[in-house]
């Protein structure tokens, strides 16, 4: 923390919250602001506090592969702060507020049409829904794989997962993809370069090797299918194969 550091930005990734509480004691002291990354984690909650009710703001993704999707792009963010409400609203708006064609400050064209606002709106009855079903499948995994090589998630004490995505890990992981395709089986990894390494962040003077824990997660981590639909025998098709490429390695 510099003098040029003006908030703490956590981000709760794959649908488990980050530890706030030392963070927002961290903020306290050196007066800065807690912004939660909500983008995976709809409906997640850690010792009963939902995500994103913890910072001074919160912003949450609605791409349609999200725990709450639209059906385009989209996204909201949160806030108890009025002062913070009336900037944000203005951001999303041309820098407006209460004249139309009357800019307070520069400002962008952010706003969330009315087709996908109705969407969410109706989707977010059936939030829970979609999280038990996410629960389940992350249950029937660890039940089919839950004995072999691959380290699956953990959730951490306090913590309710909402499984955006079910992220594993391998040392031989680009050998099991590559095999699993034979099965017709193609799976991402999240995220296979660290933001470090990337041309664009360049500037801040971290190359590759500079942060050997991030690089050789990196290097491990995959992606299993994951959302409330999946089938059981599709889920199963997966297990098998998974299964069957560990035992050839």
């Amino acid at each position: 923390i510099t003098e040029r550091t003006k908030g703490l930005l956590p981000v709760h990734l794959y649908g488990q919250c980050v530890d706030l509480a030392p963070l927002k004691e961290l903020a306290a002291k050196h007066g800065l602001s807690l912004l939660e990354d909500c983008a995976q984690a709809h409906g997640a909650r850690q010792n009963g506090t939902v995500a994103g009710s913890t910072g001074d703001a919160a912003a949450f993704s609605f791409y349609p592969t999200k725990v709450l999707g639209a059906y385009g792009d989209g996204g909201a963010t949160i806030t108890s702060d009025e002062a913070v409400e009336r900037k944000l609203r203005r951001l999303r708006y041309y820098g407006m507020e209460e004249r139309y064609y009357t800019v307070e400050t520069p400002a962008h064209n952010s706003r969330l049409d009315e087709v996908q606002a109705e969407i969410l709106r109706r989707k977010l009855k059936r939030l829970d829904a979609y999280v038990d079903g996410r629960r389940a499948v992350a249950r029937r995994y660890e039940e089919g794989l839950g004995d072999t090589e691959l380290k699956l998630p953990k959730t951490t004490p306090g913590n309710e997962h909402v499984y955006y995505v079910y992220v594993v890990r391998h040392p031989a992981r680009d050998e099991i993809l590559e095999r699993l395709k034979a099965y017709d089986i193609h799976l991402n990894i999240s995220y296979p370069w660290p933001v470090h390494t990337m041309t664009g962040f360049a500037h801040l003077g971290y190359g590759t090797g500079s942060l050997p824990v991030t690089e050789k997660l990196a290097g491990e981590i995959f992606s299993l299918p994951m959302y409330p639909a999946l089938s059981t025998d599709l889920q199963d098709k997966v297990v098998h194969a998974v299964r069957e490429v560990l035992s050839a390695l």
